[in-house]
């Protein structure tokens, strides 16, 4: 059996082999790969609805020979906009179980989930080069120079500079998964991310402009009633990310027009000299952009952005 998701192209497709055991306990695995997406809420969204298609118990559940779905484990296959899906079926215990609640009412887990939190703010920074100079005003018989935009020429030739409000932003993504999704695997790739910037546009900011800062994960536990009224209790996880954005520049420097991703680092050198009239100046005479954090592709976290 096979179906796709029409919206975005997801296939799942259930694999040659299965698991049975019957008896006192009977249970059940069956096996699946979903191709088509590397976003685990995507891959379990697509694989409950094939399972709801071709394993309905006739009461808005799943199961197959007569035995409930209790767990869904997905496993992202390497170098492959795929996932491993092992389905396990077995009766839940009742009410006296130690896996049960006993109180009345229930929740039912919200995977997909997402929160998503904007925070504009300025931050300090230091600059050394005004953007235009407005002014220069020199005293009676003396001839104004140029700084090339240098701010607070120092004796050894380099300037001071100054601290200025600059536009920072952050936001926070806050996302449910299944139990299975905060596999080592999935825990190396958060690693590898963090401290990164994104090689590719993302949530509307272009590469170079969103910093991956950390994510906070932890376990949400939830009751639900099985078919007979029992009150079981399972969980989910809940993870927050958060980011920092800081905007591109786009500047120019001896005719030539550059960008600057907001995470990159510029640069100039500057020369001291003298002018025509034995003055000290100092002239920038060439300036660097350059990169110093790694770039990491975000799609890899696998979150749901809202538009």
């Amino acid at each position: 059996m096979q179906t796709v998701n029409l919206l975005n192209g997801i296939v799942v497709a259930e694999r040659d082999y299965q698991e049975r055991e019957e008896g006192d306990t009977p249970r059940a695995t069956r096996h699946f790969v979903v191709t088509g997406t590397n976003n685990g809420g995507d891959a379990y969204a697509a694989l409950m609805t094939y399972l709801h298609a071709n394993f309905d118990d006739g009461n808005g559940g799943v199961a197959t020979y007569d035995i409930p779905l209790k767990n869904v484990k997905l496993s992202k296959l390497d170098g492959a906009l795929a996932f491993n899906a092992e389905c396990s079926f077995e009766f839940p215990q009742n009410s006296d179980a130690p896996n049960s609640v006993n109180d009345e009412g229930y929740q039912m887990p919200e995977v997909e989930n997402c929160d998503y939190q904007f925070s504009a703010t300025g931050a300090t920074s230091h600059i050394s080069h005004g953007i235009q100079t407005l002014y220069a005003i020199p005293a009676t018989g003396e001839t104004a120079r140029d700084f090339d935009g240098g701010i607070g020429l120092n004796s050894d030739g380099g300037y001071d500079g100054v601290d200025i409000l600059t536009p920072r932003c952050s936001f926070t993504i806050s996302q449910s998964f299944p139990q299975a999704w905060f596999t080592s695997q999935y825990r190396r790739t958060i690693a590898a991310g963090i401290g990164c910037v994104n090689s590719a546009t993302f949530d509307g900011f272009p590469a170079g402009c969103v910093q991956f800062k950390s994510v906070d994960a932890k376990p949400v536990w939830f009751n639900y009633a099985d078919a007979a009224g029992n009150m079981l209790k399972d969980w989910y996880w809940r993870a927050s990310f958060k980011f920092d954005v800081m905007p591109s520049a786009t500047l120019t420097f001896a005719g030539q027009t550059f960008v600057k991703r907001g995470f990159d680092y510029l640069w100039k050198l500057t020369e001291k000299t003298e002018d025509s009239n034995g003055n000290t100046t100092a002239k920038v005479v060439q300036v660097n952009v350059e990169q110093v954090y790694n770039s990491f592709n975000f799609n890899e976290l696998g979150l749901s952005i809202p538009q």
